[in-house]
């Protein structure tokens, strides 16, 4: 019978794949996007080597929750997914949002904005493309693709929902009477997502998981 790793164990798990290169990208860390109440939240880009020119298509990386502490950003899956990224041509950001608990979902998505307006906002600087945003949430992440899924701002290029919940509409056993039946409206993408005239609707849960815009 197969044992579930201690979360210590793994959270120093990275991702299996590699592609060469994962070594030589460049990584700002610990950047400041936003301080709300003075708390000061944190994101780390990852870039190709040094010496590769252009601005690059960015991938912002939403980690799942409701985690205890700050710190997901540090977790060896997104060093490693961020290492992955860069040394295959784009930019990726990982961040700290403040999905602590049930309660702190609106403040995480406000988190999820601040994110998506910095890295924008410092384009130039970040070398990154301001036009050409994907955005890619983890596990319990995925309400928090509504703010990308709810006005489909043409800046964001695809979205991608990676084993992660989506609708939350349905209230499960012993869930947090925090979490009213508006939020779990207002944060299930698959509401909030009007396809286009004549497009067909995903006809499965796969299809529901992944969805992409050019």
């Amino acid at each position: 019978m197969a044992v579930m790793p201690a979360f210590e164990q793994i959270i120093r798990m990275e991702v299996v794949y590699r592609v060469p290169g994962m070594e030589d990208v460049t990584v700002e860390r610990d950047r400041v996007y936003i301080s709300p109440g003075g708390e000061a939240l944190r994101m780390d880009v990852y870039r190709p080597a040094r010496g590769t020119e252009g601005a690059r298509p960015l991938v912002l990386m939403i980690h799942g929750g409701p985690i205890p502490k700050l710190g997901a950003k540090n977790m060896a899956v997104f060093t490693s997914w961020g290492r992955l990224l860069a040394a295959s041509g784009l930019a990726a950001a990982t961040f700290d949002h403040r999905f602590l608990a049930p309660e702190r979902m609106t403040d995480a998505a406000d988190d999820v904005a601040a994110a998506l307006a910095h890295v924008r906002e410092h384009a130039d600087a970040l070398g990154i493309d301001r036009d050409r945003v994907a955005v890619w949430a983890f596990s319990g992440g995925g309400p928090l693709l509504s703010l990308a899924l709810k006005g489909a701002p043409p800046f964001v290029r695809a979205v991608v929902a990676y084993y992660a919940a989506l609708d939350v509409r349905e209230k499960p056993p012993g869930a947090s009477p925090a979490i009213t039946d508006d939020l779990r409206r207002d944060f299930s993408p698959p509401t909030t997502c009007v396809p286009k005239a004549g497009a067909r609707r995903p006809s499965s849960s796969r299809e529901q998981a992944s969805t992409t815009r050019s």
